[in-house]
């Protein structure tokens, strides 16, 4: 991740707790995270912030967690389970069936030879 990319992450992560009149510690708190964990994101520090990470300072600060995967380009997306998990509180048994709905779906796809191209 570019450390244009980090500190924006950051700074969004930052404003929204300000906006909620939270410290860095009890932010951390609230997600379940280090105080140092907070400080390092906000400070533009990790490479590639943990998804897992991002999602529980959403929840935290109240925010869909997609406006921060948003900020932070991976260069792989995080994997699907922890989103639906964060974003729609999914249950291990519905992410599965969520995943297995799009494996089939990618197949169908591919044996179509659309993969790849846009729509018109």
């Amino acid at each position: 991740m570019s450390p244009h990319s980090t500190s924006k992450l950051g700074a969004t992560i930052r404003r929204h707790r300000e906006k909620a009149k939270l410290s860095q510690r009890a932010l951390a708190r609230l997600a379940g995270l280090s105080h140092t964990t907070v400080i390092r994101i906000e400070g533009g520090e990790f490479g590639r912030p943990d998804p897992e990470k991002l999602g529980r300072l959403a929840e935290a600060l109240e925010i869909d967690a997609e406006e921060l995967y948003a900020l932070a380009p991976y260069p792989d997306l995080p994997e699907m389970a922890p989103y639906l998990r964060t974003k729609y509180g999914m249950s291990e048994a519905a992410v599965a069936e969520a995943e297995a709905f799009f494996a089939e779906l990618e197949q169908r796809d591919k044996q179509e030879g659309r993969r790849g191209k846009r729509a018109r």
